[in-house]
């Protein structure tokens, strides 16, 4: 980075959580998210073709579907597309809130059952996760302390210009929940 910074590991946050859905059980795990050209893609994709080569799971760009972060119908059209396909997958990690909005729609609208048929696991972690039923098992990101250090960062920039550029990177969560069936199957 060329400037101050606070940031998340998306890389390894993502690893983390699609391994957790591996360590569920899950094997053909479908990824839905944002456009490539986006630094926050990039990343999180290759944290989940990581996690897929280091279990030796197939890599199949069927399950690869990247669209618009803050269009839900994107995110619908996906998982229909997905959970129609001849061998549909059995887990789905989506890249953020507005777009797993439109991933539990299309699932509502399919009848299919969540951790039942499909498993999910998201980027983010709003509020509303422990809403829905099952709650939606999600990566939180510690969005206070990030805005409590970029404050920090910009005064003391502003107090000494001429300071090293500074990078902090701060650690995720993976909030388990029923979403992805933890302790509910055995596969």
């Amino acid at each position: 980075y060329e400037f101050d910074a606070v940031i998340i590991d998306n890389q390894k946050s993502t690893y983390q959580a699609v391994t957790h859905l591996i360590e569920q059980g899950y094997h053909r795990i479908a990824v839905i998210g944002g456009q490539l050209t986006i630094m926050t893609t990039q990343e999180r994709l290759k944290g989940y073709r990581s996690a897929m080569e280091n279990a030796g799971l197939e890599l199949d760009e069927h399950c690869i579907k990247l669209g618009d972060f803050r269009k839900p119908d994107d995110a619908f059209q996906y998982t229909i597309e997905l959970m129609t396909l001849a061998c549909p997958p059995d887990a789905i990690f989506v890249m953020n809130n507005a777009m797993l909005v439109g991933v539990l729609q299309a699932i509502r609208k399919l009848g299919k059952q969540i951790p039942d048929d499909v498993a999910l696991l998201s980027f983010d972690d709003a509020y509303w996760y422990t809403l829905v039923e099952p709650p939606v098992t999600g990566v939180a990101q510690p969005t206070y302390d990030i805005g409590r250090e970029a404050a920090q960062l910009l005064l003391r920039r502003l107090s000494e210009p001429e300071m090293p550029i500074r990078t902090l990177t701060l650690p995720t969560k993976l909030m388990i929940r029923e979403s992805c069936g933890a302790g509910q199957r055995e596969r």
